[in-house]
């Protein structure tokens, strides 16, 4: 008899477990991707200084579903250092300004020597928290 009762509880610890780790896989699979930390941009403008080694860049969102949320970026980050992507693996520093005379567009400033873009390019915006 304690034999049997054995088996059962052994049994019961399994079929828990089971269902523990089916439960976990499909919270897992119904959880929301998270949100990405950068926003596909566009060039619109861009212009260098050979005197001073700074490129201006004015740019807007590539996507018309990031519209939005590049506009809360500029507004909260501008003035602010932020880095951006373009096809190299390495990550380029720039300063972000809000252009309020251009709603939804933005102004990079960064040293000519570390990047170049001209009009009609695409950048990755890196906004993930400082």
């Amino acid at each position: 008899m304690r034999r049997k009762i054995s088996v059962w509880r052994r049994l019961a610890v399994a079929v828990g477990v089971v269902l523990s780790v089916c439960a976990a896989g499909v919270e897992a699979a119904f959880r929301p991707a998270p949100a990405s930390t950068a926003i596909p941009c566009r060039v619109l403008e861009s212009h260098t200084s050979q005197r001073d080694h700074i490129t201006v860049v004015v740019f807007h969102q590539r996507d018309a579903g990031d519209r939005a949320r590049l506009g809360e970026v500029i507004r909260q980050r501008d003035g602010a250092a932020v880095a951006f992507k373009m096809t190299d693996p390495n990550p380029h520093s720039a300063m972000l300004f809000r252009l309020k005379s251009c709603f939804g567009r933005g102004l990079l400033l960064f040293p000519a020597a570390s990047a170049r873009l001209a009009a009609g390019d695409e950048f990755e915006l890196d906004v993930s928290a400082p």
